[in-house]
């Protein structure tokens, strides 16, 4: 399936959505007047302005009928201190949402991107923009970046080394300011970590499964790190969820062409998922100023089989970043992709 061309494309203007995951619930499909619907987020401002819904009109043409709204939710937590929403996971029927934890292009890490939201996806019973859906924020600066390095420490996997312009874009100018500041996380950022950016979770029987756009191996492969819970992070009081695996995507990228996750999605027992460069192109000093290879990465859906070997579902050119992608019933694909600066979703026959 390698380039095929895509059965449907519908252009998103003015949206940055950064993540997608299908509606399952069939009340929302119906309190829209939708015969299929998709969940995004966007990371171009706080989470309660972020999360909306794609979804097609009942009755319409294929290329016609599609929309866009956002949730209309109460927040429950803190509001405008989020930014970056970047992974969307379900369990059940919670949605989760997750920051990337990681900073823009020219640095520091920022605290902004270090939180966690979730809504109960059974109580949007009416139209999303009558909906007053209570939304969760929670707002814990670095502890998942902690908790990450520390795992990856701890299975003595060789990551990737951090180059001279990540170290001083991303840990040393965040020490820098923490310490200025006084900020109270001063002690979770450490000048031996690596920057943390979360794109894709997945929730799995055995725990949570969050996927790393970087770091990755020195080899180039992406790594997944399994936790026990969210749940925790969601109470301050509680101490930080316990990483209980380090697991390396090892068929897919290379040394040279660095890869990092961009979406996971469980599908029976199939764990299918989309890895691209380790990093976004830009006119700041970012890690691809580091490691120059890696800005030829192609975006790659790979599907991976009880045994963990891993086969390539398609290939998309070097030019397109993808941001997403959503399993349908029927066997079909759906994927967020940035081509030439413009975003749209791209639906793939099965």
């Amino acid at each position: 399936m390698a380039d095929d061309p895509p059965f449907l494309s519908i252009p998103l203007k003015g949206s940055s959505a950064s993540a997608i995951l299908r509606v399952e619930d069939p009340a929302v499909l119906e309190a829209n007047n939708l015969d299929v619907g998709f969940w995004v987020v966007l990371d171009d401002g706080p989470v309660e302005k972020s999360i909306g819904l794609i979804g097609h009109g009942r009755g319409r043409l294929p290329q016609k009928g599609w929309k866009t709204r956002r949730l209309a939710n109460h927040p429950v937590g803190p509001r405008h201190r989020t930014y970056d929403a970047e992974c969307l996971g379900r369990d059940g029927s919670m949605i989760y949402v997750v920051g990337s934890q990681f900073g823009p292009k020219k640095g520091p890490l920022s605290p902004r991107r270090a939180f966690l939201a979730r809504f109960d996806e059974a109580a949007v019973t009416t139209k999303l923009k009558k909906s007053d859906v209570p939304l969760e924020i929670v707002h814990r600066p670095f502890a998942l970046h902690r908790l990450i390095n520390d795992a990856l420490r701890a299975s003595q996997l060789e990551a990737i080394p951090l180059g001279p312009s990540g170290r001083r874009a991303y840990i040393e100018s965040t020490l820098r300011r923490a310490a200025k500041k006084d900020r109270a996380w001063v002690g979770d950022v450490r000048v031996e970590d690596w920057p943390i950016n979360l794109e894709c979770i997945e929730f799995a029987p055995d725990g949570v499964l969050l996927g790393l756009r970087y770091p990755c191996t020195a080899e180039g492969h992406p790594i997944v790190v399994r936790i026990d819970s969210l749940e925790p992070l969601f109470h301050p009081d509680a101490a930080l969820p316990r990483a209980q695996e380090v697991w390396v995507l090892e068929e897919v990228g290379q040394r040279e062409h660095a890869a990092g996750l961009r979406g996971m999605e469980r599908v029976g027992d199939a764990m299918h998922v989309l890895s691209g460069p380790i990093a976004s192109p830009g006119r700041t000093r970012t890690l691809l100023d580091d490691y120059p290879g890696a800005r030829n990465t192609r975006c790659v859906h790979w599907v991976l089989n009880a045994e963990g070997n891993a086969e390539v579902v398609r290939k998309f050119r070097r030019r397109e970043r993808l941001e997403g992608m959503a399993h349908l019933p029927d066997g079909r694909w759906c994927y967020v992709v940035e081509d030439r600066g413009e975003r749209e979703l791209r639906i793939y026959s099965a």
